[in-house]
């Protein structure tokens, strides 16, 4: 009897590298001021802060914040 092993799921191309609020934005259906609402509060995705104005969103870092906001109902 042979066992196979399922192969990782290899991500989709938004999901590696660094993305821009504006990608993120896009991707999540959100507006960009929603994200920056998210970064003061902690709400959102963590980001990097690459220099005072600029800000990124690691895929990987996507991905999990994705993954802790999965839900199968919204009752309490």
């Amino acid at each position: 009897m042979k066992t196979t092993v399922a192969a990782a799921p290899v991500l989709p191309a938004p999901f590696t590298g660094m993305m821009t609020p504006a990608e993120v934005a896009k991707l999540l259906n959100v507006s960009e001021k929603t994200l920056e609402r998210w970064r003061m509060t902690g709400e959102g995705p963590r980001f990097c802060r690459v220099s005072k104005k600029v800000i990124r969103y690691p895929g990987d870092l996507l991905v999990a914040f994705l993954n802790a906001n999965i839900v199968s109902s919204t009752a309490a």
